[in-house]
């Protein structure tokens, strides 16, 4: 027969950013471990509230599952004698395991024959079963802090109560000293008092009767309507939040709301000031008009409790914050902000970097780098940007009001407009740290763009010139991040930029706090680090590993151009040609392994630009590359002639689609090599015992390979057979 399964686990209050972490972690605990002991449920769900985490499932069966077990006994040639009757070990083997000696049977094994016994392990009831798995299941759980209690039980905070329910029976267990039953408590102050659950189908109704709304997403829905009507009545809309939504509704039981009101002259301060006063301190909602202006207006979200009196100490607590917040304002903007710039001189970035100062002038350089590339028109305003860009990192508001902390740049951008910087700029400074994480926007305008783009790469270099380069899960300074998000922003903005080049330029601007001789190690791990974070990105986007590998194998100089290159190679493999072309770059690479062409490249022009990440830019590929096609008096065979005549001829249009970036077009031409490639082999012989015949045969592979590589390093590719090995590139 199937019941209903509760188990409740009270506690004090519980960090709401805890709960919903924990409820996941559980859920998965629960279901694999009653699967695991073959302990069969219907539907299971996991709830929780500042107060108590909770079990909850329907259809759980009162039996564990019976289970056929197969156990090896000694050897056939011990277990039988010469006429194949069962001998004392086979009799012996067959009582132990509870089953008649005729139903053994004989199996090879590496060892040789062996005799088995099929033994039917019967289930045992589920109450009992519960009893030894369910502290683990809470045990097992992981949280951001823990407390220590009752000598060394952690968890986030003392656990009260366990109520715990098969049916109508108690599941029998001790957490922390604490023996589970019958008994659970309601709301902590409209319904303290202990409470009898008499079955555990009863769980639901008798919380609600003691004002304890258990279910989460009901919470929500809940608190959407009423905080919706308060808005109303204040004649506007609430600003929707959902992290904050999501926070609220595990800090409360009973949620309940009431609107309040603060003075209209705090409007006059920035909106994401107000906005920010309600949000991170008292955890409000903003209320304004449907022209978006904000009102004097916000929504508490209560824990049961809606009456006049706590309404007026909400007020309370809001003025206060904002009257901090209109000081802060007010003593900001007596001073222009850039008379306020060279205070930037005394506060130190990183030890060993130097100040806010020195970055802000490196990244009046990056900006200006960065404009002359993608729009000269937007370096002025980029440039001025950078100058006073960390200029409110010294101010009252973000120094030291701690709930206004995360407006930094935000508010930067405000002082600006207070002070009449020209638009771009404000706008440029606002959005320098945009996206601040996953799902974040990347910045809107140029400006900003330029400016977000030169502050994470002066971070990252600065960091790496520290050696304080990420290492497994250890990322403390968020580089990684930093990196992906420029990343993003070249790729959703649709813009080109050497890496290579534009970290070169980069390191140069620390120029002194550079050991010497440095320079070129540096470089070399923001190569590595950056090939990574690629190789991530495009496997993120369900690019498969082996054409990651022979996209990045040929170049990643140019992110936006690594995304085409990958596009059009996933588009091509669908092409019934494709796997000839691979073939013949298989065996082009199989063959040049080793060789002296292959080990040796030819010196690539402007190496004196010490700072590449690829020696091939977009659109100058072969040409960089530096290999010319051998002269045509080497060879005397028709299939050497032709190879060279079709490799040239099919240069001249990969270069122009290299130059074009229509990535279609090289493909195609390339497909015009296949024929000749496989003509050479089925009638050339490289390795030959003239050497001056073997070195011109390798030069022309040399030079047909490279005309492949100027986009993708196609021997990389697994074709359906080949054995798979999905490593890192």
């Amino acid at each position: 027969m199937a019941k209903t399964l509760v188990i409740e686990v009270g506690t004090e209050e519980i960090p709401s950013s805890y709960i919903l972490p924990a409820l996941v972690q559980l859920e998965h605990l629960v279901k694999d471990t009653l699967n695991s002991n073959r302990i069969g449920f219907a539907k299971l769900r996991t709830f929780g509230t500042p107060r108590r985490l909770v079990i909850y499932s329907e259809g759980v069966e009162e039996m564990q599952k019976d289970s056929s077990l197969t156990v090896s006994g000694p050897p056939r040639s011990g277990a039988y004698d010469r006429e194949g009757n069962p001998t004392k070990a086979a009799i012996g083997f067959a009582k132990s395991q509870g089953v008649p000696v005729e139903s053994l049977t004989i199996r090879k094994t590496e060892k040789g024959e062996y005799i088995f016994a099929e033994v039917l392990a019967k289930g045992k009831p589920t109450k009992e079963i519960l009893a030894s798995i369910v502290p683990g299941l809470f045990t097992s759980l992981s949280f951001p802090k823990l407390m220590r209690w009752k000598g060394k039980f952690l968890f986030p905070r003392p656990i009260r109560w366990t109520l715990a329910l098969l049916g109508n029976e108690v599941v029998e267990f001790e957490l922390a000293g604490v023996k589970s039953g019958r008994l659970t408590t309601g709301h902590r102050f409209l319904s303290p008092q202990w409470t009898e659950v008499g079955d555990a189908s009863d769980y639901f109704t008798t919380l609600r009767e003691k004002y304890v709304v258990l279910d989460q997403e009901e919470r929500k829905r809940i608190l959407e309507e009423e905080i919706a009507v308060c808005a109303q009545n204040a004649g506007g809309i609430p600003i929707w939040d959902d992290e904050l939504e999501g926070i609220v509704s595990f800090l409360v039981e009973y949620p309940k709301t009431v609107l309040g009101s603060f003075e209209p002259s705090f409007l006059k301060l920035p909106r994401e000031v107000v906005v920010t006063a309600m949000r991170e301190h008292q955890r409000y909602f903003a209320v304004e008009d449907r022209a978006r202006k904000l009102l004097p207006f916000f929504v508490a979200v209560t824990n049961g409790a809606n009456n006049e009196e706590v309404k007026e100490g909400n007020e309370r607590v809001l003025k206060a914050r904002l009257d901090d917040a209109r000081f802060y304002w007010e003593k900001d903007t007596r001073e222009k902000m850039e008379k306020r710039v060279s205070l930037l001189k005394n506060v130190v970035w990183q030890e060993g970097l130097g100040s806010f100062y020195e970055k802000a002038q490196r990244l009046v350089k990056l900006c200006g780098r960065l404009a002359a590339l993608w729009e000269p028109k937007a370096g002025e305003n980029a440039e001025r940007a950078a100058l006073l860009s960390k200029v409110d990192l010294i101010s009252e508001m973000v120094r030291d009001g701690k709930e206004f902390t995360s407006l930094e740049g935000v508010i930067g951008g405000r002082y600006a407009e207070f002070w009449g910087e020209k638009p771009p700029v404000c706008q440029a400074i606002a959005e320098q740290y945009l996206p601040r994480g996953l799902g974040d926007k990347v910045p809107e305008s140029i400006e900003g763009t330029m400016l977000s783009v030169a502050d994470k790469s002066d971070t990252i270099t600065g960091s790496f010139i520290l050696g304080k380069i990420p290492t497994g899960s250890e990322d403390p300074y968020g580089l990684r991040r930093n990196a992906s998000s420029i990343l993003r922003i070249l790729l959703e903005k649709g813009l080109s930029l050497s890496l290579g080049n534009f970290f070169g330029f980069s390191i140069e601007a620390y120029d002194a706090r550079i050991a010497k001789g440095k320079k070129d190690d540096v470089f070399s791990s923001l190569r590595d680090f950056f090939r990574q974070r690629m190789e991530s990105l495009l496997k993120e986007e369900a690019f498969s590993y082996d054409i990651v590998d022979a996209v990045l194998s040929a170049s990643f100089d140019d992110p936006r151009d690594v995304w085409e290159r990958s596009a059009v190679l996933r588009e091509f493999r669908k092409d019934e040609r494709f796997e000839g072309l691979v073939v013949v770059n298989k065996r082009l690479s199989n063959i040049l392994k080793g060789t002296e062409s292959s080990r040796k490249r030819p010196p690539l022009p402007g190496r004196e630009k010490k700072h590449l990440l690829s020696p091939l830019p977009p659109g100058e590929r072969t040409k960089v590359r530096g290999i010319a096609p051998p002269k045509r008096s080497l060879f005397s065979e028709d299939a050497e002639i032709k190879l060279l005549d079709a490799a040239v001829a099919t240069q001249k249009s990969v270069s122009d689609a290299l130059g074009a970036r229509d990535y279609r077009v090289l493909f195609l031409s390339l497909l015009m090599l296949e024929k000749p490639i496989h003509e050479f082999f089925e009638n050339v012989m490289v390795m030959v015992e003239d050497k001056k015949k073997k070195n011109a045969r390798i030069e022309l592979l040399t030079f047909v390979r490279s005309l492949f590589l100027s986009a993708w390093d196609l021997s990389k590719i697994v074709l359906e057979g080949e054995v798979s090995n999905p490593r890192s590139v």
